[in-house]
């Protein structure tokens, strides 16, 4: 049964970004009827991502921050926002709010089922990463399906991962975990911190949804 008609904004920009993509999926997953829309400024929500220094300047007033966060270090203006949840507390401080930190993709472990584990040491490799880790068993593209890259994680014994997200799904399922860092990838240090000094409070989380 349909939770509801959510309008949902992801970045994309000619990229399907995992990290950027789930937000959508765990959505779905939770029963809501989907909208994805191509403006920010259409959202009714967002969820994944480095996405409040976009949504502070092109949001429509009252629209849903759920476990969204900031790409770098720095005070927003959300006044305008309906701020539910935010990735972590560096977010939280910078934004002057005080409510739940939690990811979305921490719930990726109630709404999928594991894969077998097929593989000892998987890298998520970010859309930007072109390394070829030839020590690793398996190499994840962040730029597959969700599905895929859900799967693929879930099969993995450890996993190293330049992408955010695949580390946040990993720990989700307390698969051991090691950030690869590359230094093309966008937010530098802060947006990694300020998930993992987060409570990942996934019962919070779900209570905030709309």
């Amino acid at each position: 049964m349909s939770r509801g008609h959510l309008k949902v904004w992801a970045w994309s920009e000619g990229v399907a970004n995992f990290g950027d993509e789930l937000g959508v999926h765990v959505l779905t997953r939770l029963g809501y009827d989907v909208e994805r829309v191509e403006d920010i400024a259409d959202a009714e929500l967002l969820a994944c991502g480095s996405l409040l220094e976009a949504a502070a300047a092109q949001a429509k007033r009252g629209t849903i921050v759920w476990g969204s966060g900031l790409m770098h270090a720095g005070r927003a203006s959300v006044s305008r926002l309906d701020v539910r949840a935010v990735r972590g507390p560096l977010t939280a401080a910078a934004i002057g709010r005080k409510v739940p930190t939690c990811d979305p993709g921490s719930l990726v472990p109630y709404l999928y089922p594991r894969s077998p584990i097929t593989h000892g040491v998987g890298v998520v490799r970010h859309y930007v990463d072109t390394q070829e880790y030839p020590w690793a068993d398996i190499v994840i593209d962040a730029s597959s399906p969700v599905d895929e890259v859900i799967a693929a994680i879930g099969s993995c014994h450890r996993i190293a991962s330049s992408s955010l997200h695949g580390l946040i799904v990993a720990a989700a399922w307390n698969i051991p975990t090691m950030r690869s860092p590359h230094p093309e990838v966008a937010g530098g240090d802060f947006k990694w911190l300020d998930w993992f000094t987060g409570d990942s409070d996934v019962d919070a989380l779900l209570r905030c949804l709309p």
